[in-house]
């Protein structure tokens, strides 16, 4: 390709292979492709920036992916690659940058920092959330002497209020990363069967992925009998009180929703549904303990929803507690 576009194939005049032509001809296809690829993302960001586009522009570098037929996720290769994305409801598993309008008229270079947002997601999008409240915008609004006209009180109720959220999406954060992981099937054994009746019946007739699935939900069976031991046990060392029974049962919840989120993958689908058309033992134990498994995550999300309506009042009986304390002393 020339400078100018023109293609150049002195191959061809030669009587050289025709695939040197095709060659040629692809590479210029593919130059056109990026070429109308970074026309379209140009008027774009000129978009966001003057306000007629949606506030949002995220750039993401990451292996592509796509949905299946059954919903999930699935990489398109292995080379990650720079993409800018504006739409909605994409999945990023991982490194993204992203940028908000904050101002709905558009960006102007002279109050730049007002009118737009910046922010970098990496991984966990609860540990960067957590990471952004607890270890940066909590520490400067402590540092920070003079409140205008706000009373020092409503400060003090505020930033007590900012500390208590930095505390639960540490605890959040913390507990599922301290989660149960269900153990994955081999994926030859995934990407060969579909999600369908006929597709569990011949698996299950296949004795070596029988026996795989057997063995995945047997491993399941004991971490989650060993997780339900431990939502009825009480941390060594707690102090007892409103704030440790309310983190105690938000623990709980973070860790039985992780299990639920993972139950509902592609792969715990196909474990389950191969099992189950085989009759096994661990498809019975799993059985008992998935109503088990679903009393105690109803349990733990009442408790919460409960806990978290008595919280206010709480925090007026531990005030009055330590103003009591003070005037003892």
């Amino acid at each position: 390709i020339s400078p100018g576009g023109t293609s150049i194939n002195h191959g061809f005049r030669s009587a050289a292979p025709i695939h040197h032509f095709q060659d040629g001809r692809s590479l210029r296809d593919r130059g056109v492709c990026c070429g109308k690829k970074l026309i379209v993302e140009k008027q774009h960001i000129n978009a966001f920036f003057e306000g007629s586009a949606p506030g949002a522009l995220r750039w993401s570098y990451q292996v592509p992916e796509e949905k299946n037929k059954d919903g999930a996720w699935v990489q398109k290769g292995t080379k990650p690659v720079l993409a800018l994305s504006h739409q909605q409801g994409e999945h990023v598993s991982g490194k993204c940058l992203f940028f908000v309008r904050v101002n709905p008229k558009g960006v102007n270079e002279k109050t730049l920092e007002t009118d737009l947002a910046v922010g970098e997601i990496q991984g966990s999008a609860l540990e960067t959330i957590k990471a952004l409240v607890a270890d940066l915008y909590l520490p400067i609004l402590q540092e920070q002497s003079s409140w205008g006209k706000m009373p020092v009180d409503h400060a003090k109720e505020f930033l007590a209020g900012a500390g208590k959220m930095a505390n639960i999406l540490a605890e959040a954060a913390s507990c599922l990363q301290g989660g149960v992981g269900l153990k994955k099937p081999d994926e030859r054994h995934v990407s060969q069967y579909d999600l369908r009746p006929g597709a569990f019946t011949q698996a299950a007739n296949e004795p070596e992925v029988a026996h795989h699935m057997e063995e995945c939900l047997t491993d399941w069976c004991s971490k989650v009998e060993q997780l339900l031991i431990q939502a009825n046990a009480i941390p060594p060392g707690e102090e007892p009180g409103p704030d440790t029974e309310i983190e105690y049962w938000r623990g709980h919840m973070a860790r039985f929703n992780s299990l639920s989120e993972q139950l509902k993958s592609r792969e715990c689908r196909l474990v389950l549904g191969v099992t189950g058309m085989m009759h096994s033992p661990a498809s019975k134990r799993w059985k008992g303990l998935e109503l088990k498994l679903s009393d105690a995550a109803n349990e733990a999300k009442d408790n919460v929803r409960y806990l978290g309506t008595l919280d206010k009042s709480f925090e007026v009986v531990g005030q009055q507690a330590a103003c009591i304390l003070q005037e003892q002393h």
